[in-house]
């Protein structure tokens, strides 16, 4: 997930390489001495983290404050899937799942990740999101409670990514299948997963033990 600052370099970094590749037509009417704004712009090579800081206080001291701090106020987005299989602990995620669609927060949408590993992949592509939650219920032997890690995407070997994508193709996805397949139709990237080992047969007591824990990771309400 991406910090603010960094916004702020990759922004004035893309407005700077928009001005070098038409500055030999237009250096001669630029205002001289140039503005704050534009100096920062015009002046930069590619942004460093360490000049971030200097590059903002910069621009607050020169009347752009508002545009500072639109950008440092930027909420990150997030993309919350529910993965949800068949059996009555299928049934309690499935309610976890209407449940958080009904009024997500603005900055997070919510999907169905219960379906083929290719879909799942397509819908974190189009989300552009800043961070990607996976929640599942899933007995492992382990003492009731909440469990969060995050998931490391990296391409599999040619050998390995056929039995990945199995389960997909079967019909068999749970938060692990669903790790494997992004494997291969992903490729590369993190996902932080909420995982519930439920204490009841329903599964029930989960519902409510992973929305507490979205909201101390994403900020969920």
């Amino acid at each position: 997930m991406s910090s603010p600052l960094h916004d702020i370099a990759r922004i004035l970094a893309s407005i700077n390489k928009l001005f070098n590749d038409l500055k030999d037509s237009i250096i001669g009417e630029l205002p001289h001495p140039l503005s704050p704004l534009l100096e920062v712009i015009y002046r930069m090579d590619d942004a460093k983290e360490e000049d971030v800081e200097k590059m903002v206080k910069k621009l607050r001291e020169a009347g752009h404050g508002e545009l500072v701090e639109k950008i440092l106020d930027k909420e990150p987005r997030i993309l919350v899937g529910v993965i949800y299989i068949y059996g009555r602990c299928g049934e309690s995620a499935y309610s976890l799942y209407n449940s958080l669609r009904e009024s997500p927060p603005k900055n997070i949408v919510v999907e169905d990740f219960s379906t083929d590993a290719l879909t799942v992949a397509d819908y974190i592509r189009r989300a552009k999101a800043d961070r990607v939650v996976v929640l599942a219920i899933k007995r492992r032997g382990r003492q009731p409670g909440v469990y969060v890690y995050n998931a490391r995407i990296q391409q599999p070997s040619p050998e390995d990514a056929v039995e990945d994508i199995r389960p997909s193709l079967e019909g068999l996805l749970d938060v692990d299948a669903l790790i494997m397949g992004l494997n291969v139709f992903l490729g590369e990237g993190e996902l932080t997963v909420i995982e519930c080992e439920p204490s009841s047969d329903d599964c029930s007591d989960c519902i409510e033990k992973i929305r507490e824990k979205l909201g101390e990771v994403a900020g969920w309400p």
